[in-house]
């Protein structure tokens, strides 16, 4: 019921919540439609470099190119007389995705941890996906909401990690995350030093250095 709630609110957001409503939107936007010819001449002529990092923007120039290069590819594959309401309701859907996600695991990053508090897990889960201020975020077009994604899925990775012990996909999954999360927005790095604080537990006494 958790998970229809949140989709059924999700919905109704992007549908009622006016075009470019919050300005970040029209910026990200803008990035995506001038992500698409670029995509064009990558898949006809295999030019490929303003795609994956535009001259110009120096350290910044792969900075969310991970959500922008699959949003420009949906905006290609939409009919040529596809009107800008509708490209703006298809580039939101990716948001409720993610935040449906988000809900999924919050519940499961609470029973990896406290495996018999299944009402804490709900309340945890509800908290995610119920957050009036975190709706705005994930039924709009920006960068927020696929930090808040893989923030949710190094917490949760981080979580098997310390309930079912470290194993090598374990640790590639999380380098993953951390990779992707350190190309999208600074709002993901402060998990490293929780990523940090985790390996160091695992440590055995002797190894620690604090």
């Amino acid at each position: 019921w958790l998970i229809a709630a949140v989709t059924a609110i999700g919905v109704l957001r992007i549908l009622s919540v006016p075009l470019y409503y919050n300005y970040d939107e029209g910026v990200h936007m803008i990035f995506i439609q001038n992500l698409v010819p670029e995509l064009q001449d990558c898949l006809r002529y295999q030019h490929c470099e303003r795609v994956i990092a535009p001259a110009g923007l120096g350290g910044d120039a792969y900075r969310g190119r991970v959500y922008y290069i699959p949003q420009a590819a949906v905006q290609l594959m939409l009919p040529a007389g596809t009107d800008a309401i509708s490209r703006q309701y298809v580039a939101r859907l990716p948001s409720l995705v993610f935040n449906v996600i988000i809900v999924a695991l919050a519940y499961f990053t609470v029973r990896e941890l406290f495996p018999s508090t299944r009402l804490l897990a709900i309340a945890a889960a509800g908290s995610a996906g119920l957050m009036p201020s975190f709706f705005d975020i994930m039924s709009g077009v920006n960068l927020d909401a696929p930090a808040a994604l893989v923030g949710s899925l190094i917490i949760y990775t981080l979580a098997r990690i310390l309930s079912r012990g470290m194993t090598w996909g374990r640790i590639a999954a999380l380098i993953l995350e951390a990779g992707v999360g350190y190309t999208l927005k600074g709002t993901v790095w402060p998990l490293f030093v929780a990523i940090a604080f985790c390996f160091w537990l695992l440590l055995p006494r002797r190894l620690r250095i604090i």
